[in-house]
């Protein structure tokens, strides 16, 4: 565990942000990736070197001159972002990480399927192809005239094909998820009851294959102008007391719960394919009161993961107290001092 103390401004976030570049290929901070260059430079360099028990170390170098970007592994050029994010199985917390409960479909299902990158094999290279059918699929539909509708949809047997594979991915993932949330957010001290359900992202009271329904919507999606219905649609249904997170639970209690995703997420990593994650935690104490802190540095220290936290300031000793493996990091002016 390290933890990377310093005011704002100082260059503690710059720290997870470049190891997440390096991993997941952008910044979760700008869109842009121009903007993470120095002002007057043309471009930067990320490396880092990945240990991993049993096997030498490797060395990942990710370098960017404008538009160019180019990635080594090994001191050998590396076409494929896969196979670095492989290797560094990353759970990223920021300050609006509650977002993954109280925000859009979107953001869960990123969140499932990181996972299922990492523990499923091909569930990415199916998700990649079921989402190149589905691009081909909505520029037919808005090809299509209103008038003239078509009687067979070529696309829909495909993209029917790749959903149940990820349908079925998906499901036998949050089987082992769910529980695990719960058992977190319970360790975490979140006294509330919590209900999560998986949704597939279309109805099955019509039909269980993806292909009747998608033939059956043929004049509702090019009116639309685009596939209402597939997994690019799922969801995580996260409720309390009978109605939607979003509108039940505070700021705090959705990044504590949110919290308790990530957890589990890391637990069933470890559990499911052997995989010791890497946690980028941004300011740990945002919303957190100190026995909050303390529970949720219990549980990352029992993770087995390397953790690399940063915080402005320790409201309470009590963080750090009688922690050994727990290393401290003061950052001024973007250099890193070992406290």
């Amino acid at each position: 565990m390290n933890l990377f103390v310093g005011d704002n401004g100082a260059g503690k976030t710059s720290i997870l942000e470049a190891i997440h570049v390096v991993a997941r290929g952008r910044s979760f901070r700008v869109a842009d990736s121009a903007a993470l260059c120095r002002e007057g430079m043309p471009g930067y360099a990320i490396g880092l070197t990945v240990t991993t028990p049993n096997q030498d170390p490797e060395t990942l170098l990710l370098r960017r001159t404008g538009q160019h970007q180019e990635i080594l592994l090994n001191h050998q050029r590396c076409h494929r972002q896969s196979d670095l994010a492989r290797r560094l199985p990353i759970q990223l917390v920021t300050p609006d990480v509650g977002e993954l409960v109280t925000g859009s479909p979107g953001v869960r299902r990123q969140f499932l399927d990181w996972g299922l990158f990492h523990v499923k094999h091909n569930y990415h290279v199916n998700l990649r192809r079921y989402m190149a059918a589905l691009k081909q699929r909505n520029a037919w539909l808005r090809a299509v005239d209103p008038r003239r509708l078509p009687e067979v949809d070529p696309w829909a047997p495909q993209l029917s094909i790749f959903a149940q594979e990820i349908h079925a991915a998906r499901e036998h993932y949050c089987e082992a998820l769910f529980p695990a949330v719960q058992r977190y957010a319970m360790a975490l001290g979140l006294e509330l009851e919590v209900d999560i359900r998986y949704g597939r992202g279309w109805s099955t009271e019509y039909s269980e294959d993806l292909a009747d329904i998608l033939g059956e919507q043929v004049a509702g999606d090019v009116k639309f102008g685009g596939t209402r219905a597939g997994p690019h649609r799922a969801d995580l249904f996260v409720k309390s007391r009978s109605r939607s997170a979003g509108a039940t639970l505070s700021r705090g209690q959705a990044k504590v719960l949110a919290l308790a995703f990530h957890l589990a997420q890391v637990d069933i990593l470890r559990r499911l394919s052997g995989i010791t994650s890497i946690v980028l935690f941004d300011e740990l104490v945002a919303e957190l009161d100190s026995q909050r802190c303390i529970k949720v540095l219990d549980a990352l220290e029992s993770s087995q993961s390397q953790v690399l936290i940063t915080a402005v300031q320790l409201p309470d000793d009590r963080l750090v107290k009688n922690r050994t493996n727990l290393r401290m990091f003061h950052v001024k002016h973007g250099e890193v001092v070992n406290d």
